[in-house]
This record gives C-alpha cells, structure tokens and sequence, in this order.
C-alpha cells in the first residue's frame, strides 16, 4: 500500500497556515508507518533546509505545474514512480477538483480528501456572499459524491455534512492534534493572560479588539496587576491598542504560555475548530471561551465557556484570584486534550482508514473513472456540473511568492 499526502501551499517551519499546519504535522507522524510518501507543491518561499533538518521526507516541485497542462504528465510520473495507490488531498474545495480529481484518474488511485472550514458560520448573510456559498457548498457535494474517504476537521461539521452532502460511511474524524509536552509552569501567582491567532483572520481581529476595549479593562478593575497579550500576526492598528500587549508573531509559544495563567478565546464568529484551544490546555492553561471557540469540543474541566461577556470578565478574575482552582482547571484541560487530540491517537486512526481504502481499491472490478473536464478558461465541470475557476492562483498571498518558486524537482 501506498499513499501520497499532498500539500499545496508554502511550507514554512512552523507552518502558519491552519490547514498546512495540520496537514504537515499529521505528515510528520504518518511518515513513520511504511508506504508513506509526502508530496509538496511548493507555492514559493518553502523552508526546505529547515525540514530537512526535522528529518522530514518529501517530493518537492513548484506548486504552478499542477495547473499547466504540460507538466501534469511529470507530475502524474512522480507519484506513479511510488506505485501510488491512495491520493490524500490536503483541501477539498479548489485542489481536489482542480488536480486531485485528474490523479485519481491517471494513476487509477482512490482519493481521500480533508474538507474543513464548513464557511456557513463565517461569511455574513448578504448578497455579496451568496454566489461564493452557493459554489462552495456545491464543490463539497461534488467532493462528497466522487472523493473515496473525507476527513472532517470537527464532529459538528461531520453533522452538517451528512445532511444530503456526504454520505456518512465516507467520512472519518480528522481534527487537528497536539504534541504531547511536559509543562513547566512558572510562578503561579502571576496574573497573565493570553490571547494568540492569527489577526488578519476577521474573528480573531474582532477578538483582539474586543479584549482591548471592553475585557481587559474590566478585569483590570478587579486585577490592576494583570497584563493581557496578544500573540500572532496582525494588522499595525492592533500594535496601538490600549490596555494590552501586542508580541507579535512566536515561533516557540512556551516561555509566554508557561508564564501565563489563563487563555482567551472570546470568539464571536468563525467556523472549523480553534487551534488555539488545543495549544492553551497543552501547557496547561485554563481556557475561557465562546461556544464558537468551543465548537468541536466536548464539554471538559479545563474550558469554562460562555457567551455572556460579564460573566466572561468575572471567571477571568475568579481564575486570576485562585491559582489553585486554575492550575486545577488547566491540568483537566491538559488531560482531556492528551487524551483525544494527540497527533499519535489521531495518525492511528487516519491510517487505518487508508488501510481498510486499500482493501476496497484492491477489490474493484473497474478502473478510476470520474467524470472530470478542465476547460481552458480554467473553470472545472465534474458530471455536467460548472465551477467557478478556483482563486489559488489570485490569491494575494501567492502572488506575493509565487516568483520564489524553483524550477526543480526536490527530493528529501
């Protein structure tokens, strides 16, 4: 059995994009198991040198060959080399129709694909959105009826989809995990607490704002000594907010984490799980968050959840004011999440399922047909249906490094 996880995307160490990070670290772990094989379609700017480093493996080649009629046969040639019998694709909503669908079909592979961000929850209910629904809700049927195996990110958007979207037998619970780590806490009695994400994404923008103005000088009435910081990316407005720290973006989240005493997580909007969530209990830390922040988890110790922002402000103090019951919050967080999120209980999972695929692809009778046509105009029609052309390659973000990618075939 072999199988070919795909990743298209800049690959940076760590990775800072939510879906790559998952994908890469989900990699990381599945290269241990045998017929493992990792593909990366290099958008540009990939810190090859540092995952050589890490020891990872991987084919590396330049992410606009997917997309150019020419060089797709080279493509296809790389993962025939491996006898590629499985594809996993890292995001069903442009790459699986755009070039999954067309592996599948020239390697006479089955496909398994991650669909997350169910964008219901996300965009606003306005006309200017209605189109971009109406396609993406669409592209996930389609997904749903060709692709072998889905993976999906949270338990709440497997529901969703298996509302007339996907059949349920096809899908399988992929969320994003957590390395195991020993905590080393400082003193107890500090009063900081944390806030990280990305603040160019809307939620967390609005997040940010809001501990500014109304969260941390609340609690600051109560606690005069606490000191509130943001960490991540994030426009230069939020570098000039009032009552709050901005650390910019941290590689190595433990020296802030293992001084800090709470997390924040106070989320308005938003769809998929929380990365976030998962990286505050792994050190330790009680969490007080939104039901949107808390989507995806089942009720547990560590997170106090509310969506009612005066009693929000006062668990935060009552967290600052008692060390004690927050180290015993943080600790039934910490053991929640090393129990069902661990990068090793999810890999196990995940490879069972490529396992019991390779026995259904050896018992077909026909070879991989999906009924797939790429105008070129770039739009995507999968059994008579139209999609839109997919916007990878207009996305400001790849523009941005899409002049640093090689030329070359990479292997690690």
């Amino acid at each position: 059995m072999n199988v070919a996880l795909m990743i298209d995307d800049t690959v940076e160490i760590p990775p800072k994009n939510g879906v790559t990070a998952r994908f890469y670290n989900a990699a990381k772990h599945l290269l241990k198991y045998p017929g493992i094989h990792v593909f990366i379609a290099d958008r540009g700017g990939t810190e090859v040198a540092k995952m050589s480093q890490q020891g990872f493996r991987a084919t590396i080649f330049p992410s606009k060959w997917l997309y150019d009629a020419e060089k797709f046969p080279l493509i296809a040639s790389l993962f025939r080399e491996k006898n590629i019998k499985i594809i996993h694709v890292c995001n069903s909503h442009t790459m699986v129709p755009v070039y999954g669908f067309q592996l599948c079909n020239a390697l006479n592979a089955s496909l398994v694909c991650d669909m997350h961000d169910i964008y219901a929850d996300l965009l606003p209910k306005d006309r200017k959105y209605d189109q971009a629904r109406f396609n993406e809700n669409l592209t996930q049927r389609i997904v749903g009826k060709y692709a072998d195996r889905v993976g999906v990110i949270s338990r709440i958007d497997m529901e969703r989809l298996a509302s007339g979207v996907v059949d349920p037998q096809k899908m399988y619970w992929a969320p994003v995990g957590i390395e195991s780590r020993e905590t080393v806490r400082s003193k107890r009695d500090t009063q900081n607490v944390v806030f990280v994400g990305n603040m160019f994404y809307g939620p967390n923008y609005e997040a940010a704002k809001l501990i500014s103005k109304y969260i941390s000088p609340a609690v600051k009435e109560e606690c005069p000594n606490a000191i509130f910081s943001l960490i991540g990316n994030a426009p230069e407005d939020i570098a000039s907010l009032k009552n709050v720290v901005h650390l910019g973006p941290q590689d190595d989240l433990a020296p802030h984490f293992n001084k800090a005493s709470v997390g924040l997580a106070p989320l308005n909007n938003g769809s998929g799980m929380k990365v976030k969530m998962l990286d505050y209990a792994s050190f330790g830390l009680p969490v007080v968050g939104t039901t949107i922040a808390a989507m995806g988890y089942e009720e547990n110790d560590g997170f106090i959840i509310t969506d009612d922002y005066p009693t929000f402000v006062s668990q935060i103090v009552g967290l600052l004011k008692s060390p004690q019951l927050a180290q015993e919050r943080g600790k039934a967080g910490k053991e929640y999440i090393d129990r069902n999120f661990s990068w090793y209980s999810i890999v196990q999972r995940q490879y069972q399922v490529y396992c019991d695929l390779y026995q259904e692809h050896l018992g077909r009778s026909s070879p991989v047909s999906i009924p797939f046509k790429l105008s070129a105009s770039g739009h995507v029609e999968v059994n008579g249906f139209l999609l839109e052309k997919p916007q990878h390659l207009a996305e400001e973000r790849y523009q941005m490094v899409q002049h640093l990618q090689k030329e070359m075939i990479l292997r690690l």
